[in-house]
This record gives structure tokens, sequence and C-alpha cells, in this order.
């Protein structure tokens, strides 16, 4: 009897025993998946606040001077991925004269760049291209043959529109003074 009863309690304690191993193993998981989970939600917080505050716009000119031809160098950092269909629309303060605007150049873009001017529009478009520049990537986009306004405020605001068919996918604004650009400097 005496061995029925000792038997009876060591089964109990072992019963015991596993119980509390599965449940802290379970505990154990939770507080694995809870930690996992806190670090992964702080993780994406970072990386949309990077992410958001990478974007960007900065325009430079070969010749600030009014009334004078200019190549325009425009640094982009978009958000959003750039599709070999996507296109730009540059557009320029009032009085720039974009009609003699003749060519548009960017060693990160491959394909050939085929530009339109619409009054202070500027439409940029990749034709056989196939390279995707990802968010967060610099492109200089160079525009040849822009003439300045007759007068060149402190203040200029340039916006960038990334276009996917005729969709706007993202809009960049810059407002500041034009820089002159420096071969030496920009580079």
């Amino acid at each position: 009897m005496r061995l029925k009863r000792f038997a009876d309690q060591l089964n109990r304690f072992e019963h015991f025993e596993v119980k509390s191993v599965i449940l802290s193993k379970n505990q154990m998981r939770e507080k694995i998946l809870k930690r996992c989970a806190v670090k992964m939600a702080a993780l994406l917080l970072m990386m949309s606040t990077v992410t958001a505050a990478e974007s960007s716009l900065k325009a430079f000119a070969t010749n600030i001077e009014p009334l004078q031809s200019a190549a325009y160098i425009f640094k982009v950092v978009f958000d959003a991925p750039v599709s070999p269909t996507s296109h730009f629309e540059v557009m320029f303060p009032h009085g720039f004269n974009l009609n003699n605007a003749v060519m548009a150049t960017s060693e990160q873009l491959d394909g050939m760049l085929v530009i339109t001017p619409q009054d202070s529009i500027l439409i940029v478009r990749r034709e056989r291209a196939e390279k995707v520049i990802l968010p967060g990537s610099v492109i200089e986009l160079k525009v040849a043959m822009v003439l300045n306004p007759a007068v060149l405020a402190n203040d200029q605001q340039f916006s960038i529109v990334l276009k996917e068919n005729q969709a706007a996918v993202e809009r960049l604004n810059s407002r500041s003074a034009v820089e002159r650009y420096d071969t030496q400097i920009n580079r």
C-alpha cells in the first residue's frame, strides 16, 4: 500500500514537473515573441522616420546671372522607387524660359532622357530604360539651356513630381536660393 501511495505521489510530482516545464517554455516563447514584436515595431518606426527624412530636392545652376542661359542640376532623393516607365515633371518658378531647353542627362538614369517644355514645366521621360532606381538613391538630373528670369529671387521654389503613367507618385519641393554649381565642389 505504501508503495502504491508513493508511486501515486511520484506520478503527481512528475506530472506537476512536466506541466511546470511546459508552462515555463510557453512563458519563454511568449516573452521572446513580445520582445521581438517590440523590437520589430521600433525598427519599423525608425526606418519609416529615416526614409521620410531622406527625400529631398536641391537645385543648382551653372550660371545665376539674370537673362542668361544656364544648365540646371537637380539633386533628388525620392522615397518611392523610380521605375523604367516613370517620368518627371520639373516645375520652374515664374519667369524662367524653357523653350530652348534641349537636353537632359543623368548618370543614374539609364536609357535616353527626352524633354518636353510646357510653359513653366519641363517633362522628362525615360526611353529604353531598364534600371529601377531604389528609394533613397540620389539622382542628379541635368537640364541644359534654361534661360534665367530677369530677376532671380533669393528663394526660388522648384518642384519635381515623380509620375508613373499619369498618376503622381511623389512630389518634392525646394524653396531656397539657387546655388551656383561648381563641378569641383558638387561632385
